[in-house]
C-alpha cells in the first residue's frame, strides 16, 4: 500500500549553499540527525548513475514502541542521487517493512538569502501498517524539514561549506 506526502519550508540561506548542505554526502549525517532519533550512521561508497553522483549509506532510527515505554532501532539502507542541473536530490530508503522515495527540490525566492525546499515522498508499506506509518511519517517529515534552518546557524556544521567545490 502506498501514500504520498508533500511539504515545503523556507530556509534562511542562499540557494547554492542550501543545495550544497542538503545534498552533500559530507553533511548527510547532520541532516539525518535533525530528527533526533538517529541511533547510528554508516557512510557507504560514492558512485554514479546516468552521470549523477550517488551516495549510499545505512543508518538506524531509534523508534519508540509500546506507547514510548521502550524503543527499537529500525535499520535503513539508503541512497541519495544528486541532480545539480535540476537542483534536486532523489533519496531512496528501505527498511524491512517500509520503502521511501523522496524528491527534494530547491527553489529561489524573492529574497536571495532564502531558499524554498520542497519535498515529495512516496511511501510504501504493508496495508496493515498504513494506519500507523502514514500519520507517523507525516509528523516526522514536517518536524524534520522544519528543523532544516538549524543547519545554517553559525557553527552548526563541523564540516566547512565551500561553494567552489
Amino acid at each position: 500500500m502506498s501514500f504520498t506526502l508533500d511539504y515545503s519550508v523556507d530556509v534562511p540561506s542562499p540557494l547554492d549553499l542550501t543545495f550544497k548542505v542538503l545534498t552533500g554526502k559530507e553533511y548527510t549525517h547532520h541532516v539525518l540527525d535533525l530528527y533526533g532519533m538517529l541511533a547510528w550512521y554508516k557512510p557507504g561508497q560514492p558512485g554514479e548513475r546516468n552521470g549523477h553522483p550517488i551516495f549510499n549509506f545505512q543508518f538506524a532510527e531509534r523508534v519508540p514502541v509500546l506507547f514510548g515505554l521502550t524503543s527499537t532501532d529500525v535499520v535503513l539502507t539508503a541512497e541519495q542521487e544528486v541532480r545539480p542541473e535540476e537542483k534536486m536530490l532523489v533519496y531512496r530508503s528501505r527498511s524491512s517493512m517500509v520503502k521511501v522515495v523522496k524528491t527534494r527540490s530547491f527553489h529561489a525566492t524573492d529574497n536571495p538569502q532564502t531558499t524554498r525546499v520542497k519535498e515529495h515522498l512516496l511511501v510504501t508499506c504493508p496495508k496493515l501498517l498504513k494506519c500507523v506509518v502514514e500519520p507517523a511519517a507525516r509528523d516526522a517529515h514536517r518536524f524534520h524539514m522544519s528543523n532544516y534552518h538549524k543547519l545554517f546557524k553559525e557553527g552548526a556544521l563541523p564540516v566547512p561549506v565551500h561553494l567552489a567545490d
